[in-house]
């Protein structure tokens, strides 16, 4: 066996691995009951076909054995038809994450697939009519001219989906928008090359690296946050509220604690999926409030808790003005089935204070009470 193929065989071997790590871990953690997660799954084992065809392909070619001749032809067939596959899944893996279903797409279905069919077709004409590929006398695999074709449609759903995150990018956290750019860009840079240097097989060790990376990015950030809202979990308001105490010398550390009224009556009213509707409603107006260095969290139920590095009173009636005008902005929509209303409590923590994780969040949750009781009073007395 000469070097060049114990090569391809060795970096298609660590593809496959980390392929095989990825789906492991996938399965360790039971991330699979989801659509996107399932769709996602189906990336790692395309991905894993696609390597093994090509592990097939380099040690084929070239070979006159009857085997080797019977079997080169088909192997490639079935490359060129797997290679979109792995696009399309990808493009579909973005769409999931973007609008959640696919309940939107009706007519659009068979625009997305009409190229896939059309490169099936050509795929299986490639065995005889020399679309893609050529098998010569000698068993050896040469580009067909039209191989071009295939390249073009893989790109087009690749090319589909980052334009597809770029356009919702405000849907996603800053930090889920890289890894889901990546996983194109880093195969895509390896594919261009890889047309450009016949020769060169670095593409789906690329594309087994950018899917781990995908993983090990949306999976830790899912460990941080919350499900539903997309706001940081409580483990991580913790975690981050304790380091920040910790090395925080200069600053003061605001908080404000905010929870939703009657939110028990939204849910005994309209159902808990609207009760689910109202938490996300919330998180998005929270979020609309605040700047991107400021902290997020869930804490419990219909809680939320925003930490802000502030100096001075100042910054947080900044947001608590931005809040109030976000929350008449989403109560005036005519589509909307119910108001949010919200209470709120804060305080600033002196550097020079004393307190810890528990202390900040009794604080700012006593005087949150005290405002939701006070507006209750009111609202009693105008009675």
């Amino acid at each position: 066996m000469d070097k060049l193929l114990v090569s391809y065989l060795t970096i298609n071997s660590v593809g496959l691995a980390i392929l095989l790590i990825t789906y492991l871990f996938m399965r360790k953690r039971s991330e699979i009951f989801a659509a996107d997660q399932k769709i996602f799954i189906n990336i790692l084992v395309a991905n894993a076909i696609i390597i093994i065809l090509d592990t097939a392909e380099w040690y084929l070619d070239g070979k006159t054995t009857e085997l080797a001749v019977f079997l080169l032809n088909p192997v490639y067939v079935l490359y060129y038809i797997m290679n979109p596959v792995l696009a399309i899944l990808w493009f579909l893996y973005v769409y999931l994450n973007v609008h959640e279903n696919f309940k939107k797409l009706k007519w659009q279905w068979v625009l997305i697939f009409t190229p896939f069919v059309i490169n099936i077709i050509l795929s299986i004409l490639s065995y005889k009519y020399n679309i893609f590929f050529i098998i010569n006398e000698d068993n050896v695999y040469i580009r067909g001219k039209f191989f071009h074709i295939e390249t073009l449609i893989t790109y087009g759903y690749l090319l589909a989906s980052v334009v597809l995150v770029l356009i919702n990018r405000k849907k996603f956290k800053r930090e889920k928008v890289l890894p889901l750019i990546l996983y194109v860009a880093i195969p895509a840079l390896v594919g261009s090359l890889q047309i450009l240097v016949y020769g060169l097989n670095l593409i789906w060790i690329s594309s087994s690296i950018a899917a781990l990376i995908v993983f090990i990015s949306l999976q830790s950030r899912s460990l941080l946050t919350d499900y539903l809202t997309g706001a940081y979990n409580r483990h991580h308001l913790e975690n981050y509220l304790n380091w920040r105490i910790k090395s925080n010398h200069r600053h003061y550390i605001a908080g404000i604690m905010i929870d939703i009224d009657k939110f028990k009556d939204i849910n005994d009213q309209y159902g808990h999926i609207a009760g689910d509707n109202a938490l996300e409603a919330t998180a998005t107006i929270l979020r609309k409030s605040i700047e991107k260095k400021d902290f997020l969290a869930r804490y419990a139920g219909d809680e939320f808790v925003i930490i802000l590095e502030s100096s001075n009173r100042n910054d947080i009636d900044k947001v608590l003005d931005r809040l109030e005008k976000n929350l008449r902005t989403y109560n005036q929509r005519p589509e909307k089935r119910f108001d949010i209303s919200l209470s709120h409590g804060f305080h600033v923590f002196d550097p020079n204070d004393t307190f810890d994780f528990k202390c900040f969040i009794d604080t700012i949750d006593q005087k949150m009470y005290q405002n939701k009781r006070d507006k209750y009073e009111k609202l009693n007395f105008k009675r």
